[in-house]
């Protein structure tokens, strides 16, 4: 009996962390790259503002609507969809819907098929990229960059789709029109330029994912579920009480970070104050010493103090005042002063690093613009292209730890 008791309680601990793994893989994230989103898990009834950057769980039946920027759904599988210009997109397990906005979708292949539905018909595949395009009335381009896309009307009376192949497109203008046939268009060049404007250098920051948000009329569960809204028996719902509670709490947090704001601008400036009255000691200082020193020349009785009987440069006459006592700054000494000026030469360095750093990027990019205008779909012409593209990216990360590393350095700078 024993024995049993403990190969139950081991097999128990052994598949609790496939529980969690399992479970961290079944779920749906939205990022915001840039501009305004919202997200409503109520059918549109109550929405949520998302901050640029900010990443969010989202789950199916959720509806995000995008105001001028752009962002991405990921899926539990690894697929992705990358939508824009005003995309309003409600989710689905496997799938998106779509009423406006464009949409570019790599998703993997698997078991099951991916469906995108908008207006006029419908999307079907299995692992392919792809982007759609709806307008505001309704009309829709569909493109395949690689894999194979099932197009069908929405009002087809029988089930007839258009296959596309790579480099296939079509347009749907209303709900019962399927063309006969696929157009042509170079997928190689345009999933260059794809890949061109949805680089990483688009997204101005990222955000870890916030724990325990909630839309107002959803009250969150211990086990970090949402709850039905509740009503009570006069008719009234709960979502004033729990949208006061949200709005004090956006007030508390927007005056919490003025507050910060404040704090910080004032601490720069008093820093800014600090340095400036520091080397206006330091040239009253310089210019006392030397002029006590050209006085004792005149008087034919030079200075027994080494430091001033050394030499008159500025740097001798510096390194005294800095490790002076009297005028009280015995924190530094001549071993500091030195070290001082080795990260400053470090850090113009790194700043000229930077520039040529940017100058050969701007440089690559306008080579890529130039190529891609070209329009030549040749296999050498596109390596070309790809290669490029791939020595923008990696010098665009050295830019940015270059970068980082120089702003840590200024921020040292000011400390001190």
């Amino acid at each position: 009996m024993k024995l049993l008791r403990i190969l139950a309680l081991f097999a128990i601990f052994c598949f609790l962390p496939f529980a969690g793994f399992a479970q961290q893989q079944n779920k749906f994230y939205f990022n915001n790259f840039s501009g305004r989103a919202q997200l409503s898990r109520t059918s549109g009834s109550t929405w949520l503002t998302l901050a640029q950057g900010e990443i969010v769980e989202v789950k199916p039946g959720d509806i995000i609507a995008l105001e001028g920027g752009r962002g991405e759904l990921r899926f539990p599988n690894g697929s992705t969809v990358k939508i824009k210009n005003g995309a309003i997109v409600t989710l689905d397990r496997y799938g998106i819907g779509m009423r406006v906005g464009y949409a570019w979708a790599d998703i993997r292949k698997s078991g099951e098929i991916f469906k995108i539905s908008f207006p006029f018909g419908s999307c079907h595949v299995l692992g392919t990229s792809f982007d759609v395009d709806i307008d505001k009335y309704g009309k829709t381009k569909v493109r395949t960059m690689s894999g194979i896309v099932a197009v069908r009307a929405a009002d087809s009376k029988i089930s007839k789709q258009l296959v596309l192949q790579a480099g296939m497109s079509t347009y749907l203008a209303g709900k019962s029109s399927l063309p006969e046939k696929p157009d042509r268009f170079q997928h190689v060049t345009e999933l260059a330029k794809l890949d061109s404007e949805w680089d990483t250098r688009h997204i101005s920051y990222t955000q870890p994912v916030i724990s325990g948000r909630y839309l107002p009329g959803e009250e969150q569960s211990s086990e970090g579920g949402f709850l039905p809204l509740i009503k009570s028996d006069s008719g009234s719902s709960a979502m004033d009480s729990t949208k006061a509670r949200m709005e004090m709490q956006r007030e508390r947090v927007g005056t919490g970070m003025d507050s910060l704001r404040q704090k910080l601008a004032r601490q720069r400036e008093m820093s800014g104050q600090r340095m400036e009255a520091e080397k206006t000691r330091a040239a009253e200082t310089m210019a006392r010493e030397k002029d006590s020193y050209d006085r004792m020349i005149q008087a034919g009785k030079p200075d027994k103090d080494p430091v001033i009987a050394a030499s008159k440069s500025q740097e001798d006459v510096l390194k005294r005042v800095a490790s002076s006592k009297h005028f009280g700054e015995s924190k530094f000494t001549e071993k500091s002063v030195k070290n001082l000026a080795d990260k400053e030469r470090e850090y113009e360095t790194g700043r000229a690093q930077l520039r040529r750093l940017e100058n050969r990027i701007r440089g690559l990019e306008s080579e890529i613009r130039a190529m891609i205008a070209q329009n030549n779909s040749a296999p050498a012409f596109q390596r070309k292209i790809i290669e490029a593209q791939k020595e923008v990216k990696d010098l665009q990360m050295q830019r940015r730890i270059l970068d980082q590393r120089l702003r840590s350095m200024q921020r040292k700078k000011l400390l001190h």
